[in-house]
């Protein structure tokens, strides 16, 4: 069994506390943590671990805030998906591989000429991250259904991510549209 599965098999199964849960004033300093970047406190993220009403607030207002962050993101007219166009040339001293623009973020593969390896890299336009909740995870996958990248923004809007995969992200390119999506 594995770890994630070890966990909330064991959360699943935890008694209610004694101890009284103020689900407003929880509700509230998530809500702020979430949008504001500030970490919760740490009585407030026992919370999480103690109290299984807790965790199922928590949840909610992150999936609201993120199902906000997609209603506006849409709103304003902003892509969900991007298709390379043409491939882009290895200038031979960068080694950027491909850049893949869309309205609201680009996508750029970097390919390592000591080892190989891809870095995968996703920017939101600043004007755009700026206004997303400080706390929001991006995921980044392709129309094959393969993940790319996934995590919270870096104070710039962008996540970083060496690429796990035996095909190459040019392979995949060839073939698959991205998508973004919030997590």
């Amino acid at each position: 069994m594995s770890a994630d599965r070890l966990l909330a098999a064991l959360l699943a199964g935890q008694p209610q506390p004694n101890t009284l849960f103020d689900d407003a004033a929880f509700a509230s300093a998530v809500h702020h943590s979430l949008t504001s970047g500030v970490p919760l406190a740490n009585a407030d993220a026992m919370q999480i671990w103690l109290h299984p009403e807790a965790r199922e607030l928590y949840a909610t207002i992150r999936t609201d805030l993120t199902r906000r962050a997609k209603r506006q993101w849409v709103g304003r007219g902003l892509d969900l998906s991007a298709e390379r166009l043409a491939a882009a040339s290895d200038d031979g001293e960068s080694g950027v591989a491909e850049e893949i623009r869309a309205r609201g973020f680009t996508v750029t593969t970097h390919q390592n000429k000591g080892d190989g390896r891809w870095l995968v890299s996703l920017l939101i336009e600043p004007e755009i991250a700026s206004e997303l909740p400080a706390g929001i995870s991006v995921a980044l996958s392709d129309s094959g259904g393969l993940g790319w990248l996934s995590g919270p923004l870096d104070r710039l809007g962008g996540i970083d991510a060496w690429w796990p995969h035996n095909e190459s992200p040019r392979q995949r390119l060839a073939v698959h549209q991205l998508l973004i999506d919030f997590a």
